[in-house]
């Protein structure tokens, strides 16, 4: 018997709004809500309504696990902006067009001999001459009018102003430090071997009562400079050049006709800075150049573009609050630490995940210190314009270039042990926050179940249904199809 085309009417969206109560239903597991009205649902074929199967417990897990993870999206955006807003572009093109400007010039238009590719040490003092002193010294523009807005003072690609000028500085070993087979000793009069802090020589040479041949300690030079073949200290030989190129050059022509370069000379470092106010970065450059007991040169180079200045705009400001709630992350995880180390007592620390935990807590806030810390010492120290402006126009910044250098790569380092510290809180998030590691995955998991089950129900509403439309006239079956 063929039932009116409103009774199936009536059937259908009756059964629809079942199969809507039922879509509720298991949104609102999924959130962790607690339906307060009872919905129907299809048990063999029937219709029923029961109450939902949602214990208290299972409500406060799902309600936690979504807490968690939005903690967690939060910390790991903030952690993400403080990563990405730390470096720009425009260090990696400062980098370039100064490696480019030092290490790919040519000695000279006979010499295609390049910083890289030097081999001896007549190209040192011929890069020397050449390249280096042309790459430090831009007092003209190209149709010869003055750029310098001190006096004497240089701006690299007329853009890079030259802080103070560069130190030159290099290492010697003693003679008779390697072992000569006795069959050759008579040949050997003089053996210079390896660089050691053992063998170092400090013994003034040449003209003794000039800066450049006499010994500096490690107390007014940079830190330790771990090479290509040796780890090198801190002290040596070294000389300034001049705020004129031309003074430089009679400089550099002095040390080389007497013979500054020695056979026990192991290695030569070459540092400067500049600053690029456009993009408010410094550039700090150190040219190194080992001397290796089997003769020859072996270059190396480091170019640092480092933002010292760090709050000049509002995007750097921004970046200061991320910290911030960085910072106060930290602090928090400490303080839930410590409330966990109180309950458990002795317990806490039979656990290994504990011991994780306190490390990557320790070492976080041990470098959110650091970062503190050198933060407020550089913008005192470079932030005091009086200051910079004397040192740069009275060309006194070369007797503090050493001290500068040693501060700016520790400044270097601290940006390196930043990225460390955002990468350790990550790690730190994610074995930190209770159940946190699972947390995600459990979410995937239920929420893939939820919705089996209700494409499970869906099916059963679908078939019944086709059960209802199966009875009409085919004409209709066809249209209500």
């Amino acid at each position: 018997m063929y039932k009116s085309e409103t009774q199936i009417h009536d059937m259908m969206y009756a059964s629809l709004q079942l199969a809507a109560q039922a879509v509720a239903f298991h949104l609102l597991r999924i959130v962790g809500l607690r339906p307060t009205a009872q919905v129907a649902y299809i048990s063999d074929g029937k219709w029923s309504n029961v109450k939902p199967r949602l214990t208290h417990s299972r409500e406060l897990e799902m309600k936690t696990t979504l807490q968690e993870l939005l903690i967690y999206i939060i910390f790991l955006t903030d952690l993400c902006i403080l990563t990405f807003g730390m470096v720009s572009t425009d260090m990696y093109y400062l980098n370039r067009v100064m490696a480019n400007l030092f290490l790919e010039t040519p000695l000279s238009e006979k010499d295609k001999t390049i910083f890289k590719t030097m081999g001896s040490i007549t190209d040192f003092w011929e890069f020397l001459e050449g390249p280096l002193l042309d790459g430090l010294y831009w007092n003209t523009w190209y149709t010869e009018n003055s750029t310098s807005t001190y006096r004497n003072s240089s701006h690299i690609y007329y853009e890079n102003l030259l802080l103070g000028v560069a130190q030159i500085r290099q290492l010697k070993v003693r003679n008779n430090t390697c072992s000569v087979y006795p069959s050759f000793r008579a040949f050997m009069r003089e053996c210079y071997g390896k660089y050691s802090y053992n063998h170092e020589d400090r013994e003034s040479f040449g003209f003794k009562n000039d800066t450049a041949w006499h010994y500096y300690t490690s107390a007014t030079l940079a830190p330790w400079h771990w090479g290509l073949i040796g780890l090198y200290n801190t002290g040596g030989f070294m000389f300034i050049l001049s705020k004129s190129k031309n003074q430089s050059l009679h400089m550099v022509t002095f040390l080389k006709e007497h013979s500054w370069i020695t056979r026990g000379t192991r290695v030569v470092f070459i540092d400067f800075s500049m600053y690029n106010a456009n993009v408010n970065l410094f550039c700090i450059v150190r040219l190194t150049m080992e001397f290796p007991a089997t003769g020859g040169i072996i270059p190396s180079w480091q170019f640092h573009s480092v933002k010292l200045l760090r709050y000049v705009t509002y995007y750097d400001y921004f970046l200061a609050s991320c910290e911030v709630i960085f910072c106060l992350f930290i602090f928090t995880f400490l303080i839930q630490e410590f409330i966990k180390m109180r309950k458990l007592k002795g317990d806490y620390f039979r656990n290994a995940w504990n011991w994780l935990d306190m490390l990557l807590l320790l070492v976080s806030f041990s470098i959110s210190m650091t970062l503190i810390l050198d933060t407020s010492r550089d913008v005192s120290r470079i932030g005091d314009k009086d200051l910079m402006r004397h040192q740069i126009s009275s060309g006194q910044y070369d007797t503090v270039s050493a001290r500068d250098f040693q501060r700016v790569t520790n400044q270097f380092s601290s940006g390196f042990s930043e990225f460390y510290a955002e990468w350790v809180a990550i790690s730190f998030t994610k074995a930190k926050i209770p159940k946190l590691p699972q947390s995600p995955l459990l979410f995937c998991f239920r929420l893939s179940r939820y919705a089996e089950d209700l494409e499970r129900q869906l099916k059963e509403v679908n078939y019944k249904l086709d059960t209802v439309m199966r009875t009409l006239p085919p004409t209709q079956y066809q249209q209500m199809n």
